[in-house]
């Protein structure tokens, strides 16, 4: 008979042993692979996020390019420029939406600190973040393995900075060559400038501009081809060079309107209120009720514009061409006048002026004189290429901005230059962070 196998308590130990190492081998390797799938998944909804990170980032620099290029030129169509060109991205298949208050800054970015801030007097730059956070417009990146381990999305944000170089159009630009004091601040006068420096244009060497009293300036920059003498109790809050060259008259190549046949003079009294239409007034213009203007071009003469104390003008779509004569505008005068927008404004000319309020006649030298202390809404381009302008503010407000052969500034009031321009020096935008 065969001999039958002997079973020792040794040998059912092995086998019972051997067992348990078999299965503590498929424990190890469940655990193993659910590990190596967790990694897999790490680096599956990681490799999405830096996708959907690259196409935020692409969305951001778009938005950011676009709008730094209108940030000079129209200032008030950035925001919106930089949420339609953020738009026409896509990040984790949805349309980037940005919230264009929250996430659009307008600021100034400094060249030589590769520095970007909020705001600023002539602000360059533009920074737009574009985001997909949870609570936030399309919320939070979705992941794809990670739910199983209990986390359903993840938070992507991108920002992209650009910016134009070149100190931009001037806002106020002071045209005479060699004049002393070509552009004058005296008395208490606060001046602010944004949107564009300040030029003069004048090489006197003993002071183009002359900042005296206590007065104050506020500007991005003051440029001039002379010097500027700034007396102690003045306050400057600007960049000061001197030896900058002149700059060419940019309205040089505007042309005079049509003269059309002669009205007379026109003479609004007091308690009147009168509507006029645009012709050749050229008698003059003379305001002591309440003149309002319908659109289109007034050509002025015989002893100018004066508007009385006291009075007031509305006019909206209107540039005034004083062909001889000065502008006399006396203090406690309510005005609205906003030049031709051809936009808006269909008549023959609107394109050409387009942006113009005032334009004195080349021909024409005689000094200007505004005193501004009432409810002022002056909008545009003032231009006397060949007169002197004086500005006297005693509490009101001029936003417009001002070209002329000669700049004083006097009284104890707040005067505001408000002006955004192309500049065809200026570089294109480049992103800077």
């Amino acid at each position: 008979m065969p001999q039958q196998p002997v079973h020792t308590r040794t040998s059912v130990a092995r086998r019972a042993a051997l067992q348990q190492r078999r299965g503590m081998v498929h424990v190890w390797v469940a655990l193993v692979m659910l590990i190596l799938i967790g990694f897999a998944g790490l680096a599956l909804d990681t490799g999405y996020g830096v996708l959907v990170g690259n196409q935020l980032q692409n969305a951001a620099d778009a938005a950011a390019l676009a709008a730094a290029g209108r940030v000079r030129s129209a200032p008030s169509g950035v925001r919106s420029t930089a949420a339609e060109f953020a738009g026409l991205n896509e990040a984790a298949k949805l349309g980037v939406w940005i919230n264009p208050d929250a996430d659009v800054i307008i600021g100034t970015f400094n060249y030589d600190t590769r520095a970007f801030s909020l705001g600023g007097r002539s602000p360059n730059a533009v920074q737009v973040t574009t985001r997909r956070e949870a609570g936030v417009g399309d919320g939070a990146v979705p992941l794809l393995i990670a739910p199983v381990f209990g986390v359903d999305s993840h938070d992507v944000v991108r920002t992209a900075t650009a910016a134009i170089s070149g100190t931009g159009d001037p806002a106020l630009l002071v045209l005479h060559p060699s004049n002393r004091c070509a552009l004058t601040l005296a008395g208490t006068s606060f001046l602010t400038v944004r949107g564009g420096p300040i030029h003069v244009n004048s090489n006197n060497g003993n002071c183009a501009t002359c900042i005296s009293g206590n007065s104050v300036v506020e500007a991005a920059a003051i440029n001039s081809m002379g010097q500027s003498c700034i007396a102690n109790g003045a306050v400057v809050d600007a960049l000061v060079n001197t030896g900058v060259p002149p700059l060419l008259d940019p309205l040089a190549s505007l042309p005079n309107p049509p003269i059309g046949a002669p009205l007379g003079g026109v003479t609004v009294g007091i308690g009147d209120v009168t509507t006029l239409d645009p012709g050749n007034y050229s008698g003059g213009l003379t305001v002591r009720g309440h003149a309002i203007l319908n659109p289109g071009i007034y050509v002025i003469g015989g002893s100018g514009l004066k508007i009385n104390s006291g009075s007031a003008l509305t006019a909206d779509g209107v540039m005034l061409y004083i062909a001889s004569g000065g502008v006399d505008i006396s203090s406690g005068v309510a005005i609205t006048l906003n030049p031709p927008d051809p936009s808006v404004h269909g008549f023959t000319g609107a394109d050409t002026y387009a942006g113009i309020a005032i334009f004195q006649a080349r021909s024409n030298t005689a000094t200007a004189n505004f005193s501004v202390s009432g409810e002022v809404g002056m909008t545009g381009t003032y231009y006397f290429p060949q007169a002197a302008l004086n500005v006297t503010s005693n509490g009101g407000r001029a936003g417009a901005r001002l070209i002329a052969s000669e700049l004083k500034f006097t009284g104890s009031g707040n005067i505001e230059i408000d002006f955004h321009g192309n500049n065809p020096f200026d570089s294109p935008p480049v992103l800077v962070k």
